[in-house]
C-alpha cells in the first residue's frame, strides 16, 4: 500500500525553511548595504575606496606580469598575484563590509541584533512545525494542519512500497534444508 511518509513532510518543511531564510538574509544584506553606503557617503569615502579598488586590481595584474618573467614562490609578488579581488566595484564594496565587526555604529549594531533575533524566531517556528509532524499519529490530519498554516503539499506523491517478489527457491542448493 502506498502512502505519504513523514519524511516527505520534513522535506517540504526544509525546502520552505531554506527559501524563507534565503529571502530573509537577502533583505538583511540589502539593509546592511544601504547602511554602509550611508556611512561611506557621510564620510566622503567613495572616491578613496574607488582608488583603493583600482590599485588592488592593477597591483594584481602587475604581479602576474612580473611572475610570468621571473617565477618565484613565497613572496609578496606571489601573494599579490593570487589576490582574489572582485572586479565590479559595487560588489567589491559589499564584500569589504560584509563582515563588519566594529562597535562604533549604533545603527549597524541594532540592525545585527534585530537580524539575529528575528532569524531565531523564524527557525523556532519551523521547529514547531517539525515537532508537530513528529508527534502526529495521523499523516492526513497533519497535512490538513500544514495546509492551513500555508504549506503547499500539492506536489507530494504517495511513496510506493517495494514488495519482495515471491520466487521459488531450492533450499537443497542453498544447503539450508532438506536431506543431506
Amino acid at each position: 500500500m502506498a502512502g505519504i511518509k513523514k519524511s516527505q513532510l520534513y522535506d517540504v518543511i526544509a525546502k520552505v525553511r531554506a527559501a524563507r531564510v534565503t529571502e530573509f538574509e537577502k533583505a538583511y544584506d540589502e539593509r546592511k548595504r544601504k547602511a554602509f553606503q550611508k556611512i561611506i557617503d557621510e564620510h566622503q569615502l567613495e572616491e578613496l575606496l574607488g582608488t583603493i579598488h583600482d590599485n588592488l586590481l592593477e597591483n594584481r595584474q602587475l604581479a602576474v606580469e612580473v611572475l610570468e618573467v621571473i617565477p618565484v614562490n613565497y613572496c609578496d609578488l606571489k601573494d599579490a598575484s593570487y589576490d582574489s579581488i572582485v572586479e565590479d566595484f559595487e560588489d567589491w564594496k559589499v564584500r569589504q563590509f560584509s563582515s563588519y565587526i566594529g562597535q562604533d555604529f549604533e545603527e549597524l549594531n541594532a540592525m545585527k541584533h534585530d537580524y539575529k533575533s528575528e532569524h531565531s524566531l523564524i527557525i523556532g517556528e519551523f521547529e514547531k512545525v517539525e515537532s508537530m509532524v513528529k508527534q502526529s499519529t495521523s499523516i492526513k490530519k497533519t497535512m490538513v494542519l500544514m495546509e492551513e498554516i500555508g504549506f503547499d503539499l500539492s506536489g507530494i506523491e504517495p511513496e510506493v512500497k517495494h514488495e519482495l517478489t515471491t520466487t521459488s527457491i531450492n533450499k537443497d542448493l542453498l544447503g539450508l534444508g532438506g536431506s543431506k
